[in-house]
């Protein structure tokens, strides 16, 4: 949840095609967290019940973020939140409109 600000202000800064924000929450139900989604209106995606993906990812901890490109290359992967680190790379690396 200390992160989901700068994922909000991420999806509102840079969502849309390209740019597509997926969170995963690895053990809770919609049902379980309705009252954070309800209270906050997420403005990207959000996956419940994503534990198996998220070990198939290899995720270590949480929050991780992973940034993959359209080729679904990994640009990205690391525990915490970097807001200037992930934004140097989401400008850097992938093909934002109008950019």
């Amino acid at each position: 949840m200390e992160s989901w600000p700068h994922l909000q202000e991420l999806q509102k800064k840079y969502g849309g095609a390209p740019f597509q924000l997926l969170a995963i929450n690895a053990e809770d139900s919609r049902k379980d967290i309705g009252f954070f989604f309800t209270r906050e209106h997420p403005a990207y995606q959000m996956l419940y019940n994503g534990k198996a993906l998220a070990a198939q990812l290899g995720v270590p901890a949480y929050p991780t973020l992973i940034i993959v490109d359209s080729s679904g290359k990994v640009l990205y992967s690391g525990v915490g939140f970097d807001q200037d680190k992930i934004e140097g790379i989401i400008r850097n690396n992938l093909p934002l409109a109008g950019s």
